[in-house]
């Protein structure tokens, strides 16, 4: 089987730059909730209505929105690769992929409320 160097070397390269980034990624989100929790062992703040938030629950909050935001960020990169490679059967697919999580994020956050 002949295989062209330049399409593996793309495709590795490609591979690679998914793979560092939810490596790297992970560890970012991870040392942020990690934080969030050590500081949650020695600070407490008094929020609005009486309610007591730790800081380190916020923190804590932005990292597993990290954690969240890997798969997007994934599916972005795929896309800008898709489109550069000229493959955009698979672009299209990303496309959607993001808009659907788009109206997701939309409906979730100015949808109606259950109460």
């Amino acid at each position: 089987m002949i295989t062209d160097d330049k399409a593996v070397d793309d495709t590795h390269r490609m591979d690679l730059l998914l793979a560092r980034q939810l490596r790297y990624g992970i560890w970012l989100a991870s040392s942020v909730t990690a934080l969030g929790m050590i500081v949650a062992l020695f600070g407490r703040w008094i929020a609005p209505h009486g309610h007591t938030i730790t800081l380190g629950t916020s923190i804590v909050g932005k990292g597993i929105a990290l954690i969240i935001l890997l798969p997007i960020l994934r599916v972005v990169l795929m896309l800008i690769v898709f489109l550069r490679e000229r493959n955009y059967l698979f672009g299209m697919i990303s496309c959607i992929v993001l808009m659907t999580i788009g109206v997701s994020v939309m409906a979730g956050l100015y949808g109606p409320t259950i109460h």
